[in-house]
């Protein structure tokens, strides 16, 4: 019924404290075996794991699905995913604002300090995803790459976020999505590049079709996780962590803020526990760090497993890093083989008082004394802890004493072996990504206008993809039906707003003739879309 630590006394020592629990080990010093594998086949609620070398999915995933798991696989880089969509868990109205500037927060990275392009950047982010989320020309591709899209048209930003705010304005976008626009179009030319420099690096992994295939949409809902009972494993190949590290990011904080948002209600009784096995990869998590003291209660568990405290320091400063572990209820180290880590759990252990005897001697044999003298001497050296037996863990517990126990392997238990046997030969596997097309008028603004052209569909209701097409895998033989197709580029209002002239400005006549730039522009977008009207025909 709760976290397994340990044995003591010959007994399976297991917690129901609702506070979370540090976990550390170097590595290879049992972490895995007698913590992280035994909680896994033993958690009685739902169960989401920072799975980063897939071991985990291999040790315990069946056994989460015979004990009535739905298991899910999210693998960002890899052909073989379920999917999860960030944008589907963004709330509308007026909570909009801080969920997207929240995603955005992770997607447009930062140094040690902030800069004005950084801070920028993450305002135009934030809001290009607002737009993505509210605009009617996205209704049915709701998701990051679309937000690509709009950066992606070969077109100056400036002119592209002109043209949204002209021709939006009285639509359903809100207004902190357009006033944003136009504070970025105000932004001065040198200045503008550098921002929208990180703009583009904070969408690149978005180039990778694996990427835009497995955040199209959403095959799980973490906002079940309390309701129902689902594990769920989030990796990536180990050789592409760094690229698609601030999405996994996304996804363990999304979880982290819908279960702090409200206290668990009458229809929600499963417990969740996170367990974050090399917590360090994920890097700096602050508002998941600074919460810890104040989430527990809130139906769910975190196991943050490192291989020593130093850990902590690289990513989060000395002082987050003894906000962090003085907000862990319990504290479990399997092994010790570092000065930092060392020291702190001889502190943390006390002191003992310890007798001595001093014998002073006079010129005489009959002037002899004796005293007896006391001295605080720690529990533990910090050198002893080191020398620590390989089958033994120090325990600390919040206002309670420390306990030296047992670890508790799970091949040596029976329970465990039995809950194992009886999972073997149903290995979990992720589906396959299968293919990923963009919309083909991929190259026109999504702008409101009565007179959109409409590319002709199939007999079949298809869109033929012969063209702006990437795929996962082989590509396929046949044209197939391509979401968010539609809207194609011929018509004068659209190509005029592309120019950043409004149609209802034209038909009043109060604008002159483009300038010769503008009108070769607007003959060869003409003509690509004539290329493509044609080759609709021929098919």
């Amino acid at each position: 019924s709760g976290i397994i630590l340990g044995r003591l006394n010959g007994q399976m020592l297991v917690s129901d404290d609702p506070g979370h629990v540090l976990i550390v080990g170097p590595t290879r010093t049992g972490k895995g075996v007698s913590f992280v594998i035994p909680n896994g086949l033993a958690w009685p609620g739902s169960m989401v794991t920072l799975d980063i070398k897939s071991e985990n999915l291999k040790s315990f995933g069946a056994a989460r699905a015979a004990k009535g798991d739905a298991v899910f696989v999210f693998a960002p880089g890899s052909a073989s995913s379920h999917r999860y969509n960030p944008l589907d868990y963004v709330r509308p109205g007026a909570e909009m604002a801080t969920d997207c500037a929240n995603i955005a927060s992770f997607l447009v990275a930062t140094g040690s300090v902030e800069n004005e392009w950084t801070l920028a950047a993450r305002k135009t982010v934030a809001a290009l995803l607002g737009y993505v989320m509210t605009s009617i020309h996205f209704e049915k591709a709701r998701h990051i790459r679309s937000a690509v899209r709009v950066i992606s048209t070969g077109h100056d930003i400036a002119v592209v976020l002109k043209t949204i705010v002209a021709t939006e304005n009285a639509g359903s976008v809100p207004s902190w999505v357009l006033d944003a626009f136009n504070q970025f179009v105000a932004i001065p030319d040198r200045t503008r590049g550098s921002v929208m420099f990180n703009v583009n690096n904070a969408f690149a992994p978005w180039d990778s079709p694996l990427i835009c295939a497995v955040t199209e949409t959403s095959d799980f809902d973490i906002r079940d996780l309390r309701r129902k009972r689902m594990s769920i494993f989030i990796g990536s190949p180990l050789a592409d962590l760094e690229s698609y590290r601030p999405l996994i990011r996304i996804l363990f904080q999304q979880i982290h803020d819908l279960l702090m948002r409200n206290l668990p209600g009458a229809d929600e009784p499963h417990q969740v526990l996170l367990l974050l096995d090399e917590f360090y990869v994920l890097g700096r998590m602050s508002s998941l760090a600074s919460k810890i003291a104040v989430s527990a209660g809130y139906g769910f568990r975190m196991a943050i497993v490192l291989q020593n405290i130093s850990q902590l320091d690289e990513t989060y400063g000395k002082a987050m890093r003894e906000t962090l572990v003085a907000g862990a209820a319990l504290k479990l180290f399997v092994a010790i083989n570092d000065n930092e880590t060392a020291r702190y759990v001889s502190d943390a252990l006390g002191t003992y008082t310890a007798t001595h005897t001093t014998r002073m001697m006079g010129a005489g044999l009959s002037q002899s004394r004796v005293s007896l003298g006391h001295m605080a001497a720690p529990l533990r050296r910090p050198q002893e802890l080191t020398r620590m037996p390989k089958d033994t863990s120090i325990l600390l517990v919040a206002n309670a004493r420390p306990f030296e126990i047992g670890k508790l392997y799970f091949f040596r238990d029976r329970r465990m072996r039995r809950l194992m046997e009886e999972a073997e030969g149903a290995p979990i596997t992720a589906p396959s990504l299968g293919h990923w097309s963009d919309p083909i008028a991929w190259l026109g603004l999504p702008l409101k206008s009565e007179q959109t052209a409409k590319a002709p569909e199939t007999e079949a209701g298809a869109i033929p993809a012969s063209s702006q097409q990437s795929s996962v895998g082989e590509q396929p033989e046949k044209p197939g039906k391509i979401a968010g197709a539609g809207q194609a580029l011929g018509n004068a209002e659209t190509l005029d707003a592309l120019a950043g002239i409004t149609c209802e400005a034209r038909q009043a006549g109060r604008l002159a003739e483009p300038s010769p730039e503008i009108a070769s522009a607007l003959q060869d977008l003409t003509r690509i879309a004539e290329e493509i009207r044609n080759r609709w025909r021929a098919l």
